[in-house]
């Protein structure tokens, strides 16, 4: 497997976001094939064979193409794909749907997903039923939909628990350092900030080029070094040192205005103080998070996902708690299910819930 061209997206992030267990992994693969009996033909066959059984599609392409270059004709590539179906028994059931509720007293609150736009399409795969989730219209709808969604999810993947991460500062400084970053990533650059710069007092008064060299393992060092920087400069001007305690005096509101007012800071940069560091009820709304939402039409089209953390805040709360179980439900669901491209929706345990369910 020395030419990886043509792996698969979910691959490519593994070989890009953890080197290091990439490398072992591959070390194990190629041990395992030195030690094979195989030609390289057969053993590409057996493999896609394997692919084909348990119906792990994402890798099939770049193993067609491997076979391909250990000269597996056309029909022997696909009789391997085909020898390994019936071993996979019929695909996994979809998700059964507990008995419905009485009729809603309120018919507005839901309308058919049967709009022009769905008429449109070719309508549900044979075999995945011809019935599709209605989509909610109104707020209480849409909230009772999350409510359902979210219970699911706990079912599905256990209830995140909300216990505070760091104090407000750390939180703002690592949120900051996440951004498009791994967490294992984001974590380590966390420790090595922190070991240089025991103090915040420390980093908002070094050089930018030491605070970049010191986060450098996060990426975007070059960006987040001075932005960090002046954020830190910027709290320090209103409250006298880089510390964010005035924030337990204000309303959600409020603290969400002040936090907006720094340089470089968001509506998901805010969310994630209020909820992680301070326990208040504020949706940070990743790409994540406004993807599934959408999907489950919990957001009108065209709804940014800025404009998203206030809709999905009202949402999902007003406890913290239950809007730290939404925001981990969807992101959870999205990393695993929900995907940009080729959603698992035969997989999805709120596939009937969903009215974008094997259209996406």
């Amino acid at each position: 497997m020395d030419d990886l061209s043509g792996v698969s997206d979910a691959f490519q992030t593994f070989l890009n976001e953890a080197p290091a267990h990439a490398a072992a992994w591959m070390g194990g693969v190629q041990g395992l094939g030195a030690a094979s009996a195989l030609d390289d033909k057969t053993e590409a066959l057996a493999y896609l064979a394997v692919l084909s059984a348990l119906r792990l599609t994402s890798g099939v392409p770049f193993h067609v193409a491997q076979a391909r270059r250990a000269g597996a004709s056309r029909d022997e590539v696909i009789s391997a794909v085909l020898v390994g179906l019936p071993a996979g028994g019929p695909p996994p059931p979809r998700w059964v749907a507990p008995p419905p509720s009485p009729p809603s007293t309120r018919p507005h609150d839901v309308v058919s997903s049967q709009d022009p736009v769905s008429l449109r399409r070719s309508g549900p795969e044979p075999g995945r039923g011809s019935h599709r989730a209605p989509v909610p219209r109104s707020a209480a709808a849409r909230r009772r939909r999350l409510g359902e969604v979210v219970t699911r999810l706990d079912a599905a993947y256990g209830r995140p628990i909300l216990r505070p991460r760091l104090p407000a500062v750390g939180e703002l400084v690592y949120t900051v350092l996440s951004q498009n970053t791994a967490d294992v990533n984001t974590d380590r650059t966390y420790a090595e900030l922190t070991r240089r710069f025991p103090t915040w007092a420390e980093v908002r008064d070094a050089p930018v080029d030491e605070v970049e060299d010191a986060i450098a393992l996060g990426g975007l060092s070059h960006v987040k070094a001075p932005r960090l920087v002046k954020i830190l400069q910027a709290v320090s001007e209103r409250t006298g040192e880089p510390d964010l305690s005035e924030l337990d005096t204000m309303s959600d509101d409020e603290a969400l205005a002040w936090l907006r007012q720094l340089p470089g800071v968001g509506p998901k940069t805010a969310a994630c103080v209020l909820l992680f560091a301070l326990g208040r009820p504020a949706m940070p709304v990743d790409t994540h998070v406004h993807r599934v939402a959408g999907r489950l039409r919990l957001l009108d089209s065209g709804v940014s996902a800025e404009d998203a953390h206030a809709l999905l805040t009202r949402m999902a709360g007003p406890a913290a708690a239950d809007v730290y179980a939404a925001h981990v439900g969807l992101v959870r669901h999205g990393r695993r299910i929900c995907h940009a491209r080729r959603p698992a929706c035969e997989r999805c345990p709120v596939n009937d819930l969903c009215p974008s369910a094997f259209l996406v």
